[in-house]
């Protein structure tokens, strides 16, 4: 029975250990610049934990800092791509602003999007500003030799999507909506109404129409001339 439960642990701790794995995260100063790697980000898939994945990136170090300071000075992008999994060559890319960074004091929090059977589909890269230091200038904040990149790694997992029914429910009309219709409906038979009235009766409207139009003071015209009258 011992020897039954040592080679079931030994068993567990085997699939923990084959489940995590060590993607090459790689960066490049500039969407133009040479991709140098950078280091290793380790992918942990534990089904039996609440959160299935988790991840982790082992610190980075600037070691040229005129790389960084030049890129600032020219308002670039600071790039990073990470492998989808161990077995490609495929990559995820993400940018963020040297500037940013810089503010930051090289802070970053970088979002992996995970499959289910934990390949990489995603990622998101920014830097962490605080309030204060998002105000100062970043082309006056010099970068030391050797600055290290701190690094806060979020995984999160594909969820599956909502269904989209093949065909529309016809769901029933909101309260109301009966006696708005039969308002609008009376409305325009009024409407209807008063059209038809108009059109049968024309010709009597239209000579009242025009015997209205000729016979109305002309406002506009000269002034009539007074009467003759004697003379002396």
């Amino acid at each position: 029975m011992k020897s039954l439960k040592t080679a079931t642990s030994v068993a567990f701790a085997w699939c923990v250990q084959a489940s995590a794995r060590s993607l090459s995260v790689e960066h490049a100063f500039g969407p133009a610049a040479e991709w140098t790697h950078r280091g290793f980000l380790e992918l942990d898939i534990d089904p039996s934990r609440a959160k299935a994945f988790s991840a982790s990136l082992q610190p980075a170090t600037l070691r040229d800092a005129s790389q960084m300071e030049e890129l600032i000075a020219n308002d670039g992008l600071y790039l990073i791509r990470v492998a989808t999994d161990e077995s490609s060559n495929q990559h995820v890319v993400a940018a963020v602003s040297a500037c940013q960074l810089r503010l930051a004091s090289f802070r970053e929090e970088i979002t992996l999007h995970v499959e289910r059977d934990g390949v990489i589909v995603g990622v998101d890269y920014k830097s962490l500003v605080g309030p204060l230091a998002s105000t100062r200038n970043c082309t006056k904040m010099p970068v030391a030799e050797y600055s290290e990149v701190v690094t806060k790694v979020v995984v999160v997992r594909a969820a599956s999507a909502q269904s989209v029914p093949l065909q529309v429910l016809q769901n029933s009309p909101p309260p109301g909506l009966s006696a708005l219709k039969e308002q609008i409906g009376t409305k325009d038979a009024k409407a209807a109404g008063n059209q038809s009235l108009l059109v049968k009766y024309w010709y009597i409207f239209l000579p009242c129409v025009l015997l209205f139009m000729f016979s109305a003071p002309d406002q506009g015209g000269a002034a009539t001339p007074p009467a003759a009258g004697g003379g002396r």
